[in-house]
């Protein structure tokens, strides 16, 4: 089985195949989104130059809101529909969702290796499962998550779009890199 799976950012486009043993790291590919029409545009550039039988499964997670089947960048006008991503991957297995909604369901995969903690309950008395997915990049989202003994975990879907930092949040940063935390612009700026 071959899997496309795909991370649509506000500036980049990460696409790669996967099969049942994960991703093939040498299909890795990164395409500027300026540089492109259409999210279309990208997954056929993408798989044109590939080496693959049958795309199995697609998985799309974007920027932006995700809403009955319809996405569209915050700051771009491109507008993803699962029945075109459906059509373009000739696979009737896919899903779209918001980006920080799917590394929500990633993290009770994820090893310490991929994870940053910047803040945590004093004590073991608070923790309670809960966790929140903060994403700083072109635009600034948020994905609370709650992970409940022997059930997987609960994902909220959330779109700030293009808000600022909280000052406590910089604050946290700020002692963790100084001087880097005040450098994150947003699309307003």
């Amino acid at each position: 089985m071959t899997f496309l799976v795909a991370d649509v950012g506000g500036t980049n486009t990460r696409l790669a195949l996967a099969d049942d043993q994960g991703l093939m790291s040498e299909s890795i590919g990164h395409f500027v989104n300026a540089d492109h029409r259409s999210f279309s545009e990208v997954v056929e550039a993408f798989l044109t130059g590939q080496k693959h039988g049958t795309i199995s499964a697609c998985c799309v997670a974007m920027a932006g809101p995700v809403t009955a089947g319809q996405a569209r960048l915050t700051n771009l006008d491109w507008h993803i529909s699962l029945a075109e991503l459906r059509r373009i991957t000739d696979t009737k297995n896919a899903i779209l969702m918001n980006d920080l909604t799917a590394l929500g369901y990633s993290l009770p995969q994820l090893n310490s290796s991929g994870l940053m903690q910047i803040s945590h309950p004093q004590t073991d008395v608070y923790r309670n499962g809960q966790s929140l997915i903060v994403g700083i990049g072109t635009g600034f989202n948020v994905c609370p998550v709650k992970v409940e003994q022997g059930r997987g975990p609960s994902c909220l879907a959330a779109e700030l779009g293009h808000a600022g930092l909280p000052l406590s949040l910089i604050a946290l940063l700020e002692e963790r890199f100084p001087g880097k935390a005040r450098s994150f612009r947003t699309v307003e700026d």
